[in-house]
């Protein structure tokens, strides 16, 4: 199943959803999350943040975006106490956040980029709350469209030899 020609959607169809992070124990914020340059900028904007404090850079040359938050006991370093999420109320969420229940499969390097996801394991929202409809399918879709976009500027900017602590300078104009 796909909702356009840049995100293809695995597994089975998810017909309701609502989050339930509280009884759950926000297990969406125990996975490591790659973050864009451009989330990087959003969350400096929001909470006044140096990047240094908040995101951490892989030296592996073969992942195509480098930078993931950094996480505190297991968990992302934006999770408060009572499982809340201090960029939620901020507007302020990567982009892979924003696009939960679904979790980044891979992507595929065709002539197109394409993304796959797929519904997280063991979510105890699935079955919960209202319809997920084309409405939360074209938010998917649109912060999908947003994460390959800056997915490739950060692969150009790597094929020019330009270091991750680099990109991220220039975006931030440091």
């Amino acid at each position: 199943m796909g909702w356009n020609n840049l995100l293809m959607v695995l597994g089975e169809p998810l017909k309701k959803w609502k989050c339930t992070y509280k009884s759950c124990g926000a297990l969406c914020c125990k996975v490591r999350r790659e973050v864009t340059p451009t989330d990087v900028r959003r969350i400096i904007q929001a909470t006044g943040m140096s990047p240094e404090k908040f995101t951490s850079i892989s030296a592996d040359e073969s992942r195509r975006i480098p930078f993931t938050l950094k996480r505190r006991r297991g968990n992302c370093i934006f999770l408060g106490e009572k499982y809340e999420c201090q960029l939620h109320r901020l507007n302020a969420k990567p982009i892979l956040c924003r696009m939960y229940p679904f979790l980044l499969k891979r992507v595929i390097y065709a002539d197109e980029l394409i993304m796959q996801i797929k519904p997280a394991e063991g979510c105890p929202g699935y079955g919960k709350g209202p319809r997920f409809g084309r409405k939360a399918e074209r938010e998917v879709a649109a912060n999908a469209r947003a994460f390959i976009k800056d997915l490739r500027k950060v692969a150009q900017q790597r094929r020019q030899g330009i270091k991750p602590e680099e990109i991220l300078k220039r975006v931030l104009n440091r």
